[in-house]
């Protein structure tokens, strides 16, 4: 029997991004589940533009069944309700998985607030702006946020360059809880028949989102 793993993010369209799908569906001896915050009203556009997550993962929508009230409390406050999250607390106790991982560092402290009681090992993964501007954001609550709701739950904290690993720690984060991951991609998908160029150089076009 497989090992379970409960993966969180905050909105479905994150799971469009390849360096969150690929950490989710390339499971071998894990089995995933995935948990995010959609809430209604639904957005009739979800952004993002990869290739929907296989319908194999298991996905459930934490506010499918939310009221006015919790609308408004996670659209400003960025938070859950007591009895959503007392719903989570149920949910993970009944899919009982033996790690949670959390996306983004700024979004981990939204389920950690709530977890964070429970004793399972938690992984939060940084992808570069939760440790870069957001801790200068609100006059620096950015940095007191990711210090008290995120680092003092976190069983470990993934840094994706030795350079991320120095930001990371400069937000508060012990030295001891961060570990350098690479999210390597598989080469063999990119495969560029030889076009018989005379000389060595080679130039690259790279489209990615800025923020």
């Amino acid at each position: 029997m497989k090992r379970k793993v409960l993966h969180f993010v905050r909105k479905k369209s994150q799971l469009k991004a390849s360096f969150i799908q690929n950490q989710i569906v390339n499971h071998i001896d894990f089995e995933p589940t995935v948990i995010f915050r959609q809430g209604n009203p639904k957005s009739a556009y979800d952004g993002g533009f990869a290739q929907e997550i296989s319908s194999d993962v298991k996905a459930i929508d934490l506010g499918d069944d939310e009221n006015h009230f919790e609308t408004i409390l996670f659209g400003f406050g960025k938070q859950l309700s007591f009895r959503q999250s007392k719903k989570l607390r149920a949910l993970v106790r009944k899919i009982q998985p033996d790690i949670m991982h959390f996306h983004y560092g700024t979004d981990a402290g939204i389920y950690l607030r709530a977890l964070r009681h429970m004793d399972i090992p938690k992984v939060v993964s940084f992808y570069g702006y939760e440790c870069s501007g957001f801790p200068r954001r609100f006059l620096g609550f950015g940095k007191h946020y990711l210090k008290t709701l995120v680092y003092n739950y976190a069983d470990l904290v993934l840094a994706m360059s030795p350079d991320m690993r120095e930001d990371i720690s400069q937000t508060g984060c012990p030295a001891n809880k961060i570990h350098v991951h690479y999210h390597g991609s598989d080469v063999q998908r990119f495969v560029q028949a030889s076009r018989g160029r005379k000389d060595s150089s080679c130039r690259f076009l790279i489209i990615s989102g800025l923020e």
